[in-house]
Parts: C-alpha cells; structure tokens; sequence
C-alpha cells in the first residue's frame, strides 16, 4: 500500500511541471514585437514564473512526504525543510494573487496626497525588529516631499519594496528622499549590498550570476505595483549593490513651495525688526531697572553691567 501511494504521488506532481512557455524574448523578438505583443510575453514570462515558484517547492515537499509514508519516520530536521517549502510555495501563491490583483481593470485608485516621507519612516518603524534580525545597518536620508498616490497602495508598495530588499540585501540598506531636478518629482531611492566583495571569487563570471536572485517574484510584485500606480520605477544591479528608484510625477510642489513661503516669512519678519532698531525677543535681555528683570537688579550696587540697557 505504502508503495501505491508513493507512485500516485509521483505520477501526479510529474505531471504538474512547469509548462513550456517558449523561449526568452532575445533583441531581435523585441525589435519586432509590438507594445501589446511585449505586454502579453511579460505577463507569460511572469505566470511562468509563478508556477515555477509554487510548484518547485511542492515538488520536493512531496518527495519528503513519500519518504515518509515509506520509512514512516522524519526527522527534525526534514520536518524544518518540509515546512519551509511549504511557506515558500505558499508565498509564490500569495503573490501570484496579488499579481493577478493588480492586472485585472477592476482596481479603483483614489489618488489623495500622501506624506511620502512619514508613510515610509512608519514602515521602517513598524518592521525595525524584522530589520535589526536580519543583522543589516540601515541608513535614513529623507527629505520631506508629499505625493498625489492611492495611499492603500503606496503602503503595500513600500513593504513590498522592503521585503524584497531584506531578502537581497547582506549588510548595508540606505535609504533616500529627495526632489529630483528636472522634471522636479518627488524620488525614492534605495541602494544596498547584495554581494558582498570578499565573496566574489570570480568576479567577472559572478558579476553575471550573482543577480539573479534580485528578479525573485517579489521584485515582480513591486514593479507591477509601481507601474499600476503611474510611476517610474528603475533599478540598477552592480557586481555588488544595486540601487532601486521610483520616481513620483504627482508631487505636492504646492505644498513643498507653502513651506519654503512660510520660512521666508520668519526670516522677513526678523530683518523688519532689525531694521526698525528693535531685536527679536528670542534671546533679548531685560534692562536692569525693569521689574521683570528680578533679583538681577540691585539698586543699592548700581547697574549691573553683564546686562546692557537696551534701546540706549
């Protein structure tokens, strides 16, 4: 019986392969294929890999349950590595519900202006156990920018983004919020070491080999949902660190200019005071005869010089 069972299983996750999808798309198929022939091969390169995702781990989860069912006994530790294919294919399906989430046309945006800024220090924060886990340092440069996005999805676009980079990264996490120049966009950038360079042997041969666990499904997952939002997402892979940036067209520069007006009016009120030869109030001193000055004042030892009379 133990052994029917094992071949049941066998014929049927064989028959679960990763189906042939057809070759990669070389230059010369991209030269020659429309935008919407270019959209069709993504999304079948990206089900390609959904399914490769679920059914790899499955594949071997299976392989140690017909072990089981035949010596009748796990180990620990096999009982670990079943469980952690488990999680792994179960991830892949999650995501792959996501994905097929944000290509139906069903999705309603409700685009509001967000503090990109503190949206994104209130994930750090909430995931700063999972972060110092990992044993990686990470960096915080952020100007404060607010964007016209659908909140609800700026939040999940922001863990995913971390999820995929605390997969990646090996030591050093920088983040960075600025404006760019030209257009002026609200940008996000996020550079980390994905290699470190005393691992590299090779490096010419690994510069190659040691990206490709960036383009894992959760990458997709962040790039699909960048690109339903409306932005540009961009990302540059090195020998040993990549640099990811997501670019923001709907930035609230009306804000950004009400806070510089606002500080330009302080400087402004300060220089009319001066020009009317009177001083801020903020470090001013009393003059020694008046009443606020308190016990600093004593008559009997005349004035006291630490305090100048103000106004002559």
């Amino acid at each position: 019986m133990p052994l029917q069972r094992n071949q049941t299983f066998q014929s049927a996750w064989a028959a679960m392969d990763t189906p042939d999808f057809g070759h990669s798309p070389t230059m010369s198929d991209a030269w020659t294929m429309d935008p919407q022939e270019q959209e069709e091969r993504r999304w079948m390169d990206l089900l390609a890999q959904v399914s490769a995702e679920v059914s790899g781990p499955l594949t071997s989860s299976m392989e140690r349950i017909s072990a089981l069912l035949t010596t009748g006994s796990i180990d620990s530790q096999s009982v670990r590595a079943l469980r952690g294919e488990l999680d792994r294919a179960r991830s892949a399906g999650m995501i792959g519900q996501q994905l097929a989430r944000l290509a139906s046309r069903r999705l309603k945006q409700h685009p509001e202006r967000v503090a990109l800024t503190q949206m994104l220090r209130d994930v750090l924060l909430q995931r700063a156990r999972e972060t110092q886990a990992r044993g990686v340092q990470l960096k915080q440069l952020l100007q404060p920018i607010e964007v016209v996005v659908d909140p609800s999805l700026l939040f999940s676009l922001l863990n995913t983004v971390l999820d995929w980079v605390l997969d990646c990264a090996r030591s050093h996490i920088e983040f960075r919020i600025d404006m760019k120049t030209w257009p002026a966009y609200g940008r996000l950038t996020c550079r980390f070491v994905h290699q470190p360079l005393d691992e590299l042997d090779d490096r010419t041969a690994a510069a190659s080999s040691s990206t490709a666990h960036l383009d894992s499904l959760t990458w997709r997952l962040a790039q699909q949902t960048a690109q339903t939002m409306g932005l540009k997402i961009d990302r540059q892979d090195e020998m040993a660190a990549t640099t990811l940036t997501i670019e923001f067209p709907r930035t609230d520069r009306a804000g950004r200019s009400r806070r510089r007006a606002g500080a330009r009016a302080g400087v402004d009120a300060v220089h009319q005071l001066q020009a009317a030869g009177r001083q801020p109030c903020a470090g001013a001193r009393l003059a020694p005869g008046d009443p606020r000055a308190g016990p600093r004042s004593n008559p009997a030892h005349g004035p006291d010089r630490r305090f100048p009379r103000l106004g002559g």
